[in-house]
């Protein structure tokens, strides 16, 4: 039988030198390919999610934004500010507030009581802010007046106010001071003015007892 030839054998040898590197390699490379594949499933479900709870972030701003409206303007109404809305249209118009409020607080928004009870205050403010500022500032320059003249009539003893009363007194000073401020630009020189104006007042009203 004859020899196998050096150049074979030799050949044969390094074949089989290579399957030995080249196989852990491919094992190697078998997972990080299939590792790549799981990471990138695993971002494109995290993007989908992401989208999706910003689109229930969308959705839940523009009816909070509806809701306030409609309940700005059932404020307006209730509080006699404007003209009154028809029968028919304040029916419908507090079947649109049932039905925001009912959407905000089902799946998926289920916005908690406290966040309703903040959309209501800003529509109650909206509502108060607008009727302030559809009205001349000269109207709540009398009342400033009127306010800050019965205050120093009860500090001087020319009139007899209960503590609850002056507390009252002091929070609609407050409100109108705010109103003149915030709405119609009256300044510190403004308001000073409108307190020598109550005083004057005080005084004048003492004096025709």
């Amino acid at each position: 039988m004859r020899s196998s030839s050096p150049v074979l054998v030799l050949a044969s040898a390094a074949a089989i030198f290579v399957l030995l590197l080249s196989a852990p390699t491919t094992g190697a490379t078998r997972v990080k390919t299939t590792s790549a594949a799981a990471a990138a499933v695993e971002a494109k479900r995290d993007r989908a999610q992401r989208h999706a709870t910003a689109s229930v972030h969308r959705k839940r701003d523009t009816l909070e934004t509806a809701l306030e409206e409609v309940l700005a303007t059932l404020t307006h109404h209730d509080h006699g500010r404007g003209t009154p809305l028809e029968k028919s249209e304040l029916k419908k118009v507090r079947g649109r507030a049932a039905d925001l409020e009912r959407k905000l607080q089902d799946k998926p928004y289920l916005l908690p009581n406290a966040d309703m009870e903040a959309i209501r205050r800003r529509a109650r403010g909206a509502s108060a802010k607008a009727f302030a500022a559809s009205q001349p500032a000269g109207h709540y320059e009398k009342l400033l007046t009127k306010a800050h003249a019965d205050i120093v009539s009860h500090e001087k003893g020319r009139k007899k106010l209960s503590p609850a009363e002056l507390g009252r007194l002091h929070e609609k000073k407050k409100g109108y001071e705010f109103k003149l401020r915030q709405i119609h630009g009256h300044g510190d020189k403004e308001i000073h003015e409108l307190h020598r104006r109550g005083n004057r007042k005080s005084a004048a009203d003492y004096k025709e007892l």
